[in-house]
């Protein structure tokens, strides 16, 4: 870099001198006076200490010594440096009144000064040149302008955005900047600087162009850890340290060192033979471990450059090795849980629910000495082909890796011809998407048996429920119209803790029906009218579901009006095992359930007076009318539950059978007169009853 070299001179103000008349204060002779050069002077852009001015003064016709004084000496100080002359020298912004006076008061006159400071600049910093580098400082070199006592380093990131700044003094003519973060690119600029931070301070108009420096790569590992301590179970060992108080430290890398095993006897994994643990965390376990085995670790430490105790860089150390043993394990695992023997056809099998042990290896199923089957703990059960007839006792433990052994769990079961499900199962379909199973119960004295249906569909063998119900008589619902479904009944009974389940699937103890969907179409025996939930093909007019009676004799019933015509015969919401009574839920004529059900509970919405599907009001509403709900919304069951009285009608409609009076399970008797259905304690007249044609889907 070339020299350059600033001569500065000091700027000094001399202005025009003028005459101005001034009134003197006093005047001891009418012919004597005092004149001074200007009344007022302004010092511009000056500079504190070195600006300056000229004032003059002397007397005419009159004797005496002129003096000098500044009355605001912070502004303007004055210098007399002859009899008629003084210096005025700029101290800072302001206004001052200078007085001019004789030794003895007869004459005094008054110049105004008025000072701006300007800006204040010392010479530039020459010559900046590069020195050492090392991994935390970088030092520079320079040429020192002689009116700067400093100079001022700023410490810059790649952007350029200032980190810090530090000063140095000029006359070293070199600085070095220290605590910078090691393989850092760096930029600086430097400046003469005077009593920098204060009223007083003073730069180089002018920085220096920018340097770049990058400090050099940190290669030396931190120091160890500290306190190195181990707790240790059967099959667990924790590691705790303390970090070392290295700046740069960031991790501890653990490395076991041994070639011992996990418990199960598998190698660790990469992953779990190095471990590299965070700053500030201290600590790292291995659950899994075999017992009473010795373990090694060695433990270095590692900085956040990468550097690691042992790397190539740092040979030399080698971290800290400690070595620990696990204690002998001698705690049984738990025994299995929830323990199934399911006797069939096939044979004999057990299932379980393994215990929450994480170091159980197998489960063992022995007859008294002879060991039958061992599986790995990861099973849930196991099948016992080699039972012959009669009965036997089991045993079922659990294992762990280190020979400990569960309690024993004793169980008793008899095979043979003899043992079975119940028998006389049978299945029929009543009500729509549903059939109802029956069997014979087989408990005795001594066994009190639980049962339990699967239902299949034959079409393609899955498996579409399996309930357990809690009598001899189950209503399985939900089915497909037309598909046929096997039902089978097994049996089981809690003994000691265990269940056996008696699943043998042979004649008698299973049963097939095809589920069918009844749509039953009801009529009033007196002309012909419909019973059906008061929603139009058009949902804009549904008021309530109200159900009501179509009455219109001028019309014949037309399904084009109503969007729900029938009903779908549905197991009874009060008893769904029920064969007698029957619930209803509203449907298209095609079968299409819409979710809402016949109720005589159901309450109104504030609904007075009695609508048919042709929007004729008639009647009384004093009586309580029916509703199409949800079934979740029927307050009593026994209202929305119904069946077949056994009266025989005199007069029948065409196409409907002979069998009416639909009687409720409350009952009471559905009544329709010429008004919307309601109940009854019993109807008078046969032509009153209602009558009623099914339409079978999936026969």
């Amino acid at each position: 870099m070339k020299e350059k070299i600033i001569k500065a001179a000091v700027l000094m103000f001399i202005l025009p001198a003028f005459l101005m008349s001034c009134v003197d204060v006093e005047k001891a002779e009418e012919s004597g006076s005092l004149v001074i050069s200007q009344s007022e002077i302004s010092i511009d852009n000056a500079l504190a200490t070195s600006s300056s001015a000229e004032i003059t003064a002397y007397l005419e016709n009159a004797d005496g010594v002129v003096n000098f004084k500044s009355l605001n000496e912070s502004v303007v100080t004055v210098e007399k440096t002859s009899p008629n002359k003084a210096v005025l020298t700029a101290q800072g912004d302001g206004t001052a009144k200078i007085c001019v006076y004789t030794d003895d008061g007869k004459y005094v006159k008054y110049c105004t000064v008025n000072v701006t400071l300007g800006k204040i600049f010392c010479h530039d910093v020459t010559d900046i040149r590069e020195g050492e580098v090392t991994e935390e400082s970088a030092s520079l070199f320079w040429t020192a302008p002689s009116d700067a006592s400093l100079v001022e380093v700023s410490v810059m990131d790649e952007s350029l955005e200032i980190l810090n700044v530090v000063y140095f003094p000029a006359k070293d003519g070199s600085g070095t900047v220290e605590n910078l973060e090691p393989k850092t690119v760096y930029n600086f600029k430097v400046r003469g600087a005077n009593n920098p931070g204060t009223s007083k301070e003073v730069f180089s108009k002018n920085y220096s162009d920018v340097i770049q420096m990058e400090t050099d790569e940190f290669v030396l590992a931190p120091g160890n850890v500290e306190d190195v301590i181990a707790r240790v179970t059967d099959h667990t060992i924790t590691l705790t340290w303390t970090d070392p108080s290295d700046k740069y430290y960031s991790a501890a890398v653990i490395t076991v060192t041994s070639d011992a095993k996990k418990f199960d006897g598998s190698d660790f994994t990469s992953e779990e033979t190095e471990i590299e643990v965070p700053i500030g965390k201290k600590y790292v376990s291995w659950s899994d471990v075999q017992a009473d085995t010795e373990y090694t670790f060695n433990i270095r430490s590692k900085d956040k450059f990468g550097n690691v105790q042992g790397d190539a860089n740092n040979a030399s150390a080698e971290g800290v090795n400690y070595t620990a043993r696990t204690e002998e394990d001698v705690d049984a695992p738990s025994a299995v849980s929830d323990v199934f023997i399911d006797v069939s056809s096939d044979g004999v099998s057990c299932s379980w629910t393994c215990p929450d042990t994480f170091d159980a290896k197998n489960i063992v199923v022995a007859e008294n000495d002879t060991e039958l089957v061992r599986v790995a703990s990861s099973n849930v059960s196991a099948v016992l082909s080699e039972l012959t007839e009669g009965i036997h006792s089991l045993k079922i433990w659990v294992e762990d890796y280190d020979e400990n052994k569960s309690a024993v769990l004793a169980v008793e079961v008899a095979t043979g011809e003899s043992v079975s499900a119940p028998s006389d199962v049978t299945a029929e379909s009543h009500f729509s998407d549903a059939i109802i199973v029956k069997w014979t119960d087989i408990s005795d004295a001594e066994t009190s048996w639980n049962y339990s249906i699967r239902c299949v569909n034959t079409s393609d063998e899955t498996e579409y429920y399996n309930i357990n119900p809690d009598s001899t008589v189950c209503c399985i619902q939900n089915l497909t119209a037309g598909s046929t479904y096997k039902a089978s009944v097994y049996c089981s009974a809690v003994k000691d803790g265990y269940t056996v389940r008696y699943v043998t699937d042979v004649a008698g103890n299973s049963a097939s029906a095809k589920a069918v969907r009844v749509l039953r179409d009801i009529r009033f025996n007196w002309g012909s009218r419909a019973l059906v939930p008061f929603i139009s093909a058009d949902e804009s007019t549904v008021f309530d579901n109200v159900v009501c009676v179509q009455h219109d004799s001028a019309k014949e019933f037309d399904l084009a009006n109503m969007k729900y015509p029938v009903w779908i015969v549905r197991p009874s919401l009060s008893n769904p095992v029920s064969e007698e009574y029957f619930s209803l839920e509203a449907a298209t004529s095609s079968g299409e359930e819409s979710g809402l059900y016949l109720d005589f509970e159901a309450s109104s919405s504030g609904f007075s007076t009695d609508f048919d599907v042709d929007n004729t009001t008639w009647g009384s509403a004093s009586n309580p009318h029916g509703y199409a709900v949800e079934s979740s919304s029927v307050t009593d069951v026994t209202a929305a539950s119904f069946k077949i009285g056994d009266k025989v009608l005199d007069s029948t409609v065409t196409g409907f059978s002979d069998w009416g009076h639909i009687l409720t399970e409350s009952g009471k008797e559905m009544y329709a007169s010429n008004s919307n259905p309601y109940l009854v304690d019993s109807i008078s007249s046969e032509s009153e009853y209602w009558c009623y044609k099914d339409t079978v889907i999936g026969e």
